[in-house]
């Protein structure tokens, strides 16, 4: 039967990431509600900027976004969402 000890010694030897590591090009953010925290979420910086610049958020549950869109470069209207092709003026 083979020994467990060598998987119990790899472990050992292998050291412990800094913060920094851990970090690394990601941001966290805490979420605030009625000025407490609720959520803190752990992203990467590309993600963070979206979050941040206070975005309007579209509750899309029981489409098939994925399929049907709305994909990345679609306009919104406020009510209705439209591929980059369609001009509304």
């Amino acid at each position: 039967m083979p020994s467990t000890n060598s998987k119990k010694n790899k472990f050992k030897e292998r050291s412990l990431l800094t913060t920094e590591e851990i970090y690394r090009d990601n941001k966290v953010l805490a979420f605030i509600i009625d000025n407490e925290v609720v959520q803190t979420f752990i992203c990467d910086e590309r993600f963070a900027a979206i979050l941040e610049s206070e975005p309007i958020v579209v509750d899309l549950t029981g489409t098939d976004p994925f399929f049907n869109g709305p994909h990345i470069g679609w306009k919104y209207d406020g009510e209705s969402f439209l591929p980059p092709d369609i001009d509304t003026k």
